[in-house]
């Protein structure tokens, strides 16, 4: 069963109670402690993350809430992390971490997906069938790169054999 998340917009729904997703801070909020730890600094962490310091402000007593302990101790000559926040800040920088790395496979993926074509194919597809099939595919997935080797029904066999080709046309 799915609970309304504070944190979204209206009618918005978010894991349940008992979930992870409920228990551990967003990586937004993980990002603002990491920052206030490096800068000694709620104002300074808020502008390098381009939002408001009572929003930054907001959001570290949500998560102090959240994780039932304070995190940060504030001050007129800045913010200092408590104990309980030092630790939490390397618990943090390890999700963060993590995140990135998910980030960059997904990336990675995404940038693999179809983004290269190598076709063999005899002259007589070459010429006649292949361009229209080309044009069909720039117009689908226009990021995707093709590389063509044209020869004779044996030339194309061979190299499909050798591995040197991602897939290979000859006419019948």
């Amino acid at each position: 069963m799915s609970t309304t998340d504070d944190h979204g917009p209206p009618g918005h729904r978010s894991a349940s109670p008992g979930s992870l997703a409920h228990r551990v801070p967003d990586l937004g909020a993980l990002e603002l402690l990491l920052a206030v730890a490096r800068l000694g600094s709620l104002g300074g962490a808020a502008r390098e993350l381009g939002i408001t310091q009572p929003a930054a402000s907001s959001r570290i007593r949500s998560m102090e809430r959240q994780l039932g302990v304070a995190l940060v101790d504030r001050s007129p000559r800045g913010s200092r992390l408590t104990d309980a926040g030092a630790l939490v800040t390397d618990w943090a920088r390890r999700i963060v971490e993590a995140a990135e790395a998910f980030d960059a496979g997904a990336q990675a993926l995404r940038d693999r997906r179809d983004s290269r074509l190598r076709v063999a194919a005899s002259m007589t597809i070459a010429e006649y069938l292949l361009p229209g099939w080309l044009l069909a595919l720039r117009a689908d997935r226009p990021d995707t790169a093709v590389s063509l080797l044209a020869g004779n029904s044996a030339a194309v066999a061979e190299r499909l054999l050798a591995g040197g080709g991602g897939g290979g046309v000859v006419g019948g």
